[in-house]
């Protein structure tokens, strides 16, 4: 990694309870709220604005295997739960089409595309 890399390249240390026999269950995030909280959807469980997320995503490593876990869940209570187990290969590859995606939107707002697509005869 460079110095002149952006932040959000940069890996941040592994959230880790302090009860040593916890020691290796490892969650990530920006501190320990945010790590078992995940990141949440974008998508909201009813239509009023103070309304929960419909789902959260969240990684989780147990010390025991070089692998981690992307837990999504989805709907009040846990509806749906998608488990994946990705080593650190898949980690990345996934991080990778993930920053791909948010550059895309930043560059290609939604509104910028609908306009190409109406002049283009309405393509989807």
């Amino acid at each position: 990694m460079n110095d002149s890399a952006p932040a959000y390249f940069a890996p941040r240390p592994a959230q880790v309870p302090l009860e040593p026999r916890y020691a290796r269950q490892r969650r990530f995030g920006a501190d320990s709220y945010d790590a078992f909280a995940g990141t949440a959807s974008a998508d909201l469980r009813h239509e009023e604005e103070c309304s929960p997320p419909m789902g959260e995503a969240t990684v989780y490593r147990d010390g025991k295997e070089d692998l981690a876990q992307l837990r999504i869940d989805i709907g009040s209570g846990t509806e749906l739960r998608a488990i994946l187990k990705l080593h650190a290969r898949g980690l990345r590859d996934l991080a990778a089409r993930l920053l791909d995606a948010a550059h895309d939107i930043e560059s290609n707002p939604a509104a910028v595309l609908a306009e190409v697509a109406d002049a283009a005869g309405g393509a989807r």
